[in-house]
């Protein structure tokens, strides 16, 4: 998917892990829907980036709770280092809702969560121009 939609290469995504099932019969290999470990939120995404990248990011960009432990490491860093978090706040141009991750439960507000943080807060609202391509602004 990376690719056709993003013009990136699949060596350089990092991603939840799924299985596959190669057949030698036929010589096809097939991606099952069973996940291999945890999916990639939370602290498993700080986990599943060393793991394949071996080094500590120094920009990462989110827009949930579960992006909030990757946050947090890359703004650990000894050096220079940025986090965006993503607003979702315009509900004229795109949806307005709560940036929530699937397999984490936290009812605190990612946004004050990234403020007290330190993270950069990003507002589609207020610091976008426009949000799709096709925008008229």
């Amino acid at each position: 998917m990376a690719p056709s939609l993003y013009d990136i290469e699949p060596e350089r995504v990092v991603g939840t892990l799924v299985d596959y099932r190669y057949d030698a019969q036929n010589k096809t290999l097939t991606r099952g829907q069973q996940l291999l470990g945890a999916p990639d939120e939370g602290v498993e995404k700080v986990v599943r980036i060393q793991q394949m990248l071996g080094r500590r990011p120094i920009f990462a960009a989110g827009n949930s709770a579960g992006d909030g432990p990757l946050l947090d490491y890359t703004q650990a860093s000894d050096g220079p280092a940025l986090s965006i978090l993503i607003d979702h706040d315009d509900a004229e141009r795109e949806y307005a809702y709560k940036s929530v991750a699937a397999s984490i439960r936290d009812d605190r507000d990612i946004v004050e969560v990234g403020r007290e943080s330190g993270w950069r807060i990003i507002s589609m609202r207020e610091d976008w121009a426009s949000v799709f391509a096709s925008d008229p602004s």
